[in-house]
């Protein structure tokens, strides 16, 4: 397996560790990393701006493919300071695996390499980057310290999982 590169063009960053793994409540979707691994990013934004984090990489590690249905930033940030756009879901071959962390929206060619993530499936042993896109509105202190995946397996089972190894925040510039 390659470890990804991360593409940054941050004002800001701090990055303690790797991305960090979260329990699979059961299924066969998982984050990568190490489950003791704390890491943390916060992007300088301007009210108005459209920026995407996108460092989190799933991988089935089951025998079938599994549907996506919804990816999320989890926290207590206001939706008048900072709200989901759309999530999408992207193949890491596809950019050399160059996972993006957190940038402005769009990057590069990622939006048209990427794909919606409702419906998206993932085949038995693929990678995906999970990227969600938010509407900075009022730009604040505002952190999401967990990002959420939710999938269906090919038998109907719905699971959620939760990385809560990797924080994205925002602030405002001085």
């Amino acid at each position: 397996m390659k470890l990804p590169r991360i593409a940054l063009g941050l004002a800001s960053l701090t990055l303690l560790a790797g991305c960090s793994d979260a329990p699979d409540n059961g299924g066969p979707l998982e984050f990568h990393g190490d489950a003791t691994a704390k890491s943390s990013l916060t992007m300088q934004v301007e009210d108005g701006e459209q920026i995407v984090s996108g460092f989190n990489v799933v991988t089935n590690t089951g025998d079938d493919p599994v549907t996506l249905t919804d990816a999320y930033l989890e926290g207590d940030v206001p939706a008048e300071a900072a709200e989901k756009v759309e999530a999408r879901a992207l193949n890491p071959e596809l950019t050399n695996f160059d996972i993006l962390a957190g940038e402005r929206w769009p990057y590069k060619n990622y939006a048209k390499l990427s794909e919606p993530i409702n419906g998206f499936t993932v085949e038995p042993g693929a990678e995906v980057n999970i990227m969600i896109v938010v509407d900075v509105h009022k730009a604040g202190e505002h952190t999401w310290p967990a990002t959420v995946v939710t999938y269906e397996t090919t038998d109907g089972d719905a699971y959620e999982i939760r990385n809560e190894g990797f924080a994205f925040g925002i602030k405002p510039f001085d």
